[in-house]
Parts: structure tokens; C-alpha cells; sequence
């Protein structure tokens, strides 16, 4: 299963692993809202989220697609 991050603006260089931690965090904040998340689990799911990029207005999904990925 490949989870992606979806993100609309582009990162470069050095801070792009920075940049990305603060996304994988604020996303670990945001379910430990609904739920406790072990550090093991959080360690297994946090290892498969994948960025992807998309420009603004991109269509994600099609009307009467099936949804194979997590979107942020």
C-alpha cells in the first residue's frame, strides 16, 4: 500500500527533508486528535507516505473512480 502526501508547492535543496518532517508531523498531530497512535505503528505507517506534487486545480480523481490512495 502506498500512501501519498499531496502538496502544491514545489520544495527544493536542503530543506526539502526539513519541510517534510513538519508535514509528517502536523499529520501525526492531526490523528492523535481521534486516536492514540503507538510509536510503532506511527513508525510503520509514517514509512509509507510517499510526496507527490500536483499543480493547483489538478483533478485527483475522477467521478466514479475508486480512491487507492490517502490524500493530505
Amino acid at each position: 500500500m502506498n500512501l501519498r502526501i499531496h502538496r502544491y508547492f514545489s520544495i527544493t535543496g536542503s530543506r526539502s527533508l526539513k519541510l517534510k518532517n513538519i508535514v509528517v508531523d502536523n499529520i501525526k498531530k492531526y490523528f492523535e486528535q481521534l486516536i492514540k497512535i503507538e510509536s510503532e505503528d506511527w513508525s510503520l505507517f509514517s514509512s509509507k507516505l510517499d510526496k507527490t506534487e500536483h499543480p493547483k486545480k489538478d483533478i485527483l480523481l475522477e467521478v466514479g473512480q475508486t480512491e487507492k490512495y490517502l490524500s493530505f
